[in-house]
């Protein structure tokens, strides 16, 4: 029964629309095909999974616990967490899957941070496709990014689980940099987060208030940004634009071994509640 109701949740999430995914350059650009659906890599590892404890977090048998990289579900309580929790219970519950990893191993939490396939199923793309994840992309961990962004899209399009809601997963992040190159004090313009506006529709964000773990505040200024498109804060000083907004610190604010980012609109709505 588990491996009949996932095949038909996969078949239904197969006939998506062909709507592509933006490339994040502030700009429309025309639909491109999707990208293709990896198999799991010849060296990936395999490991017996034990329980689900949310959307995106497995644990395998031994006790260690596995973060899907590049994907982001809803946290507990919040609208479809549990049907994003039952999909992957479905897909890999008690079942033995391919891991494989990207640029980082793991995440401040310790976990391991993986890429996973169940019986020839990418996981990680099935709870985009079913609209019970968002793309999150952290550092330098790309790999699938076009191919998950893409299917995101579609499944925004479609109005599918999360993107059924009205607002509440306009702002995402796109990419989190704390790490900026070299001293991060002396390269304050190369720590930054990416955000992005998930939806169609401008989104004004005068007046938001965003705070990491140590309490430090930016309200962002006078700025409305477009459908779809991104808008990148550096920690640094500098002249704010289109596409960039400038903290004007004197020194780093994200820890590079892990922060929180956590994110109001200007009468007090949670939006974001991020940890790296």
């Amino acid at each position: 029964m588990r491996i009949l109701l996932a095949a038909c949740i996969l078949a239904a999430l197969a006939a998506a629309s062909a709507f592509a995914a933006l490339p994040f350059t502030g700009e429309v650009a025309a639909p491109l095909p999707a990208p293709p659906i990896p198999a799991p890599p010849a060296d990936a590892a395999a490991g017996s999974v034990t329980r689900v404890i949310d959307g995106d977090t497995l644990v395998l048998r031994g006790g260690e616990r596995v973060r899907l990289l590049g994907v982001d579900t809803p946290e507990k309580g919040q609208p479809f967490s549990l049907e994003a929790k039952r999909l992957l219970e479905e897909l890999a519950g008690n079942r033995t899957i391919a891991l494989a990893g990207g640029m980082t191993d793991r995440d401040k939490y310790g976990r391991l941070l993986r890429y996973a396939w169940a019986d020839g199923t990418f996981v990680n793309l099935a709870l985009i496709q079913a609209g019970y994840a968002s793309v999150l992309i952290i550092g330098p961990d790309r790999l699938h990014a076009d191919l998950l962004q893409w299917h995101e899209a579609a499944a925004q399009d479609r109005g599918l689980g999360i993107w059924s809601l009205q607002g509440e997963y306009c702002l995402g992040i796109y990419n989190f940099h704390p790490n900026a190159r070299g001293d991060d004090n002396l390269n304050l313009a190369d720590e930054y987060v990416v955000f992005r506006n998930k939806c169609a529709h401008p989104l004004d964000l005068q007046g938001w208030l965003l705070q990491d773990a140590q309490e430090n505040r930016f309200v962002f200024p006078s700025f409305t940004l477009p459908g779809k498109s991104v808008l990148t804060l550096h920690t640094g000083p500098g002249d704010n634009n289109a596409t960039d907004l400038f903290w004007g610190r004197p020194r780093a604010v994200w820890n590079n071994a892990g922060d929180t980012l956590v994110a109001w609109d200007r009468q007090g709505k949670l939006h974001l509640n991020f940890s790296s």
